[in-house]
C-alpha cells in the first residue's frame, strides 16, 4: 500500500511575521558570511545587497559596497549617491542589481552557446 503521507514538513510558508523576520536575519547573515569567506578566499572585491520585506537594505561590501559599485558602473557621480540607509539610493541600488541581473543572463547565454559549440 503506498502511503501519501508526508514523513518531515519540508519547506512551507512562512506565515508569522516576526519568524518571517528570524528566517531572513539568519540567510542574510549566512549570505554575508559567504561573501566575506569568497572576498577573503579569492583575495575579490565583492558588493552583496538584500532587501527586507520592509523595503529595508540590508548591504556588505570588501572592502566597501560604495567602492565595488563605483568601480562597477565606472561612474565617479554616483558613488556619493550609493547608501545603504537613504531612500534615493535604493533606486539606484535596483538599477545597478537590474544591470547585474541583465549581464548574468547574457553570460548564461554566451556559456550555453560555447557548450553546445564544443558539442
Amino acid at each position: 500500500m503506498i502511503s501519501n503521507h508526508k514523513k518531515t514538513q519540508g519547506r512551507q510558508k512562512i506565515e508569522n511575521k516576526n519568524s518571517s523576520q528570524v528566517t531572513f536575519s539568519k540567510r542574510r547573515t549566512g549570505l554575508f558570511k559567504k561573501a566575506c569567506e569568497l572576498s577573503v578566499l579569492c583575495g575579490v572585491e565583492v558588493a552583496t545587497i538584500a532587501f527586507s520585506n520592509n523595503n529595508k537594505a540590508f548591504c556588505f561590501g570588501h572592502p566597501s559596497v560604495e567602492h565595488v559599485l563605483h568601480r562597477y558602473l565606472h561612474d565617479s557621480s554616483s558613488s556619493s549617491s550609493l547608501s545603504c540607509s537613504s531612500s534615493t539610493s535604493r533606486v539606484s541600488i535596483a538599477s545597478v542589481l537590474e544591470k547585474f541581473n541583465k549581464e548574468y543572463m547574457e553570460a548564461v547565454k554566451e556559456l550555453k552557446e560555447l557548450k553546445e559549440k564544443k558539442k
